[in-house]
C-alpha cells in the first residue's frame, strides 16, 4: 500500500529536550507563584516544593506508563503530587492544566531541531499528510509549542494523549490517529525517539514503517521491545 500519512512524536523528535535538578529548583518558583494567585500558600521552601513536584509526576508516570492510561491533570496534581496537602480541589481544578503547561516548559529546556521545517517542507512536497501523535500530560503544551517553533500549520491531525487518554505504546491511540487523518494504518509511517513507546507503538498499530530518531537525553527508561526498520541520527 502506498504510503499516505507520516506521524511525528514531539519532544525528543522535532525537539530536543533536557533537565537538571538545578535548572528545576531554579524555576520552582513559577509553581508557589501560581499557587499563591489562587490562595494556595504551602510552608515549605522551593527544593521542597520541587521534591513534592517531582517525587507526584514520577509516580504517576510510572503508573501511567504501566497502564498506558493518561488521566486528566486534575486527577494527576490532586491524586499523586498534592494528595496529602490541605489543598483546595475546586481551586486545584481551576489552574490544573496550567501546572501541567509549567512543569512541561520550565523544568525541561526544549529546543526544536533545527533542520525540521526544511525537513517538513521537502515532505510536504511529496504530497505525504503529517500529524504528531504525542504523550503529554498537559494539553496546551504541545499545540503552543509548535506554533511557536512555527511549524503548526503542518500538522493535522494532532493526536495527545492527554485528550485522548491513553498513552503511545498502546496501539489505540496510532489508531485514532489514522482514523482522523482518514489512512488505513497501512499506509501511516511514524518517527519518535523511544523504541518502547514509539516504535513498539506504531508496529502494534500496524504502521508499515516506523523509523527511530536519536535523542541523547536519559530518562532512565529501560528502550527496547521493538525494532526500528531505520536509526536516523540527526
Amino acid at each position: 500500500m502506498k504510503l499516505q500519512t507520516m506521524f511525528f512524536d514531539v519532544g525528543g523528535t522535532l525537539e530536543t529536550y533536557s533537565c537538571t535538578r538545578e535548572l528545576r529548583i531554579a524555576n520552582t518558583g513559577v509553581f508557589r507563584n501560581l499557587l499563591a494567585e489562587h490562595g494556595i500558600e504551602l510552608d515549605i521552601n522551593d527544593e521542597q516544593l520541587y521534591n513534592l513536584i517531582t517525587s507526584g509526576i514520577r509516580t504517576y508516570r510510572k503508573w501511567s506508563i504501566d497502564s498506558m492510561i493518561e488521566l486528566n491533570t486534575f486527577d494527576i496534581w490532586s491524586g499523586y503530587v498534592f494528595k496529602n496537602d490541605q489543598v483546595d480541589e475546586n481551586v486545584l481544578r481551576r489552574i490544573s492544566e496550567q501546572l501541567s503547561y509549567l512543569y512541561e516548559m520550565n523544568y525541561y529546556l526544549r529546543e526544536m531541531r533545527p533542520e525540521v521545517p526544511a525537513v517538513l517542507a521537502e515532505i510536504g512536497k511529496m504530497g505525504l499528510r503529517l500529524g504528531c501523535i504525542s504523550n503529554t500530560q498537559s494539553v496546551t503544551q504541545v499545540p503552543l509549542t509548535l506554533k511557536r517553533y512555527g511549524i503548526s500549520d503542518y500538522f493535522e491531525p494532532v493526536v495527545l494523549s492527554s485528550v485522548y487518554g491513553r498513552r503511545k505504546p498502546d496501539p489505540s491511540i496510532f489508531y485514532q490517529a489514522a482514523r482522523l487523518a482518514n489512512s488505513p494504518t497501512g499506509a501511516c509511517a511514524y518517527i519518535g525517539d523511544k523504541i518502547s513507546r514509539d516504535v513498539l507503538g506504531a508496529k502494534r498499530a500496524g504502521f508499515p514503517l516506523a523509523l527511530q530518531v536519536k535523542h541523547d537525553f536519559d530518562d532512565g527508561e529501560i528502550d527496547e521491545g521493538a525494532t526500528p526498520d531505520a536509526v536516523i541520527d540527526n
